[in-house]
C-alpha cells in the first residue's frame, strides 16, 4: 500500500487503483436458458463447443 501511495503522490491521484474497485457488472445470467435441473442431470448440462 505504501508504494501505490507513493506512486500515486508523484504521479497523480488514481494513477494505481486495486483492481477490484474498476470492476461494474453490467450483464445478467438468462435464467431462461438454465435447466430446471441444471445440478442434478448431466444430460442437461450446457456443451461448450470452441
Amino acid at each position: 500500500m505504501s508504494i501505490m501511495d507513493e506512486v500515486n503522490g508523484r504521479f497523480g491521484r488514481g494513477m494505481l487503483e486495486i483492481a477490484a474497485l474498476g470492476l461494474r457488472q453490467t450483464w445478467q445470467m438468462q435464467l431462461k436458458w438454465r435447466s430446471p435441473r441444471y445440478t442434478t442431470c448431466w444430460n442437461e448440462l450446457p456443451v461448450a463447443s470452441c
